[in-house]
C-alpha cells in the first residue's frame, strides 16, 4: 500500500481535506470497561483506543501520510480521536487543535474534559486554538445517563455539519488539513460535496463493501482509520472526492468490534431536509 501523495505544497491554490475516523475502541474490545470506568466516576461515552487502535493509528500515519505535507490537524474532543491523531502530530511535528465541530453525535457541550485538561496528558495539543464551531445543545434534549444538555441527533447534528463545512472550507483555503472524527461525520463529506448521503461517490476499494444489515452496497460507511480525501483546485472549484473512507485496506489488522459504520437509511430523508433548510 503506497502513501497518499500530496507533493504540490498547495502552490496553485489547491485545498485538501482528509477526514479520518478513530481506530479500534477499547470498550468494544473489553466488555467490562464500562462497569469499571463507572466505578471510577469516568465517562462511558469517552472510551480510549484499544491496543489495536493505537497500532492502526501508527500504521496509518506511517503508511499513508509519510509524503503528505500537512498544515493543520483538527481533532474531535474525544480521547479516542485525540489518541488516533497523536502519531500524525509526532510524524509531522504539528500540534493537535481540538475542534468541537468534529464532535461525536449526541454530543453534550461541556461534559468532556477541557482542552487544557487534555493538555495535561497530551502535550501535542495546542490549547490556545479557538474552534471553528462550538456545538450548541438542543432545547429540551438531555443525556439519558448524565442528565446534561445534549445536541439532538440526527437533526441538529446534520445542521451542525452543514454549518461546520462552510467554516472548514474557509479555514482550509490553500491548505492541507487533517480532520479526525467519528463514523457519523461522514455527513461532513456530503456537506462539502453538497450531495445526499447515499450519493457519496465510491472508489475501487469500496465498490464491494456490502451492508448485510441493509442488503445493499453502501458508500456512506466510515471504516476505523478510514480516510476520506477531498480536494478543490481553487477557490471557485467544487470539492472533489478523491478517496472514499469505507475501507481500511492499509491496516494489517482489524477487529469485527469496531466496524465500518454509516447513517441509518431512515436518516437519509432528514439529511435532505437539513440540506434544504427544512429542519
Amino acid at each position: 500500500m503506497t502513501s497518499i501523495s500530496n507533493n504540490n505544497n498547495n502552490e496553485n491554490g489547491e485545498s485538501v481535506i482528509y477526514l479520518i475516523r478513530h481506530g479500534d475502541r477499547y470498550d468494544f474490545a473489553n466488555k467490562d470497561w464500562k462497569e469499571k470506568i463507572e466505578s471510577c466516576k469516568g465517562l462511558t461515552i469517552d472510551p480510549p483506543l484499544s491496543p489495536l487502535g493505537h497500532e492502526q493509528a501508527r500504521e496509518t500515519a506511517k503508511k499513508m501520510f509519510s509524503d503528505v505535507n500537512v498544515d493543520a490537524i483538527l481533532v474531535s474532543p474525544y480521547v479516542r480521536t485525540i489518541q488516533t491523531a497523536v502519531p500524525f502530530s509526532e510524524l509531522k511535528n504539528i500540534p493537535i487543535s481540538i475542534e468541537s465541530g468534529l464532535s461525536e453525535g449526541w454530543h453534550c457541550p461541556g461534559l468532556l474534559p477541557s482542552k487544557t485538561d487534555r493538555y495535561r496528558y497530551f502535550p501535542h495539543i495546542d490549547y490556545t486554538y479557538n474552534p471553528l464551531h462550538n456545538v450548541v445543545a438542543t432545547d429540551g434534549h438531555r443525556h439519558p445517563k448524565y442528565d446534561v444538555p445534549q445536541e439532538k441527533f440526527p437533526d441538529d447534528y446534520f445542521k451542525r455539519f452543514i454549518e461546520f463545512a462552510n467554516k472548514l472550507e474557509t479555514f482550509a483555503k490553500n491548505k492541507t488539513v487533517l480532520c479526525f472524527s467519528h463514523a457519523a461525520s461522514v455527513a461532513l463529506v456530503a456537506a462539502l460535496l453538497k450531495c445526499n448521503l447515499e450519493d457519496i461517490p465510491s472508489d475501487d476499494n469500496c465498490k464491494d463493501v456490502f451492508s448485510e444489515k441493509y442488503q445493499c452496497v453502501r458508500y456512506d460507511l466510515f471504516a476505523p482509520v478510514g480516510i476520506y480525501k477531498l480536494s478543490k483546485k481553487d477557490n471557485n472549484s467544487p470539492w472533489i472526492l478523491e478517496k472514499n473512507g469505507s475501507t481500511n485496506l492499509h491496516c494489517s489488522k482489524t477487529s469485527p468490534g469496531t466496524y465500518p459504520w454509516g447513517h441509518r437509511v431512515t436518516d437519509y430523508a432528514q439529511w435532505k431536509k437539513a440540506m434544504s433548510g427544512d429542519i
